[in-house]
């Protein structure tokens, strides 16, 4: 069961889920665009309706297969994993830096243009 199926549940809320398998940070407005078209002609219980646009997981994933940012992720874990074993200090190194940093500020900067 889907994270955004269990959220609600939980609420409880009736999901309206526009988004496909693979989708990557452009394919946003793809999204919005479909539960624009979906709202207004499905009947959907009275009650909460939960919108869900989820994007970027595929844009990490698909960072994985570049060398060098590939190389930034195991700096990465090597540097968290010897700085909670107690082996030296968290890493300095600024977060533009890291695998996470780089991959997030590029998904972000594809939200920012698609905005626009």
């Amino acid at each position: 069961e889907t994270w955004p199926s269990q959220l609600a549940r939980a609420l409880p809320a009736t999901l309206v889920n526009t988004a496909r398998g693979g989708s990557r940070t452009p394919a946003a407005l793809e999204q919005l665009a479909r539960a624009d078209r979906r709202l207004p002609t499905e009947q959907f219980p009275v009650g909460e309706r939960l919108l869900v646009v989820h994007t970027g997981g595929n844009d990490l994933l698909l960072a994985l297969l570049l060398p060098p940012l590939t190389l930034l992720l195991w700096l990465d874990v090597l540097a968290l994993s010897g700085a909670s074993a107690g082996l030296w200090s968290p890493p300095a190194r600024p977060a533009h830096l890291s695998f996470i940093g780089l991959v997030s500020r590029r998904s972000a900067q594809e939200l920012r243009r698609l905005l626009r």
